[in-house]
């Protein structure tokens, strides 16, 4: 039950990174509204491209944070549940049982 308990706030908390990441990427999207109605050069759309590639490279980087954050918990969780198994507390059902 503890350990039910363990893994469900570490899925909140992981949800809750997700979500975070996710709307802070959204309020960098604000420089594309910035664009004027015409386009007033060469120099300011390379401008604004080089930008979205800074933008989609720190998210690149946000969500490989992430993602070895999610490996960690992943790895944690396991190793928990491998101790559980072989603590005296955790017994497997016997293979005999006809309760089903």
């Amino acid at each position: 039950l503890l350990m039910m308990a363990m893994l469900l706030i570490l899925n909140l908390v992981l949800v809750y990174r997700l979500s975070s990441s996710s709307s802070s990427c959204n309020s960098h999207f604000d420089i594309l509204n910035s664009l004027p109605a015409t386009a007033e050069g060469r120099d300011e759309w390379v401008r604004i491209l080089q930008q979205q590639q800074d933008l989609h490279r720190r998210e690149i980087e946000r969500w490989q944070e992430v993602l070895r954050w999610i490996s960690k918990l992943v790895t944690e969780v396991h190793g928990s549940l491998e101790k559980l198994q072989k603590s005296s507390i955790y017994t497997p059902p016997s293979p005999d049982r006809t309760d089903l």
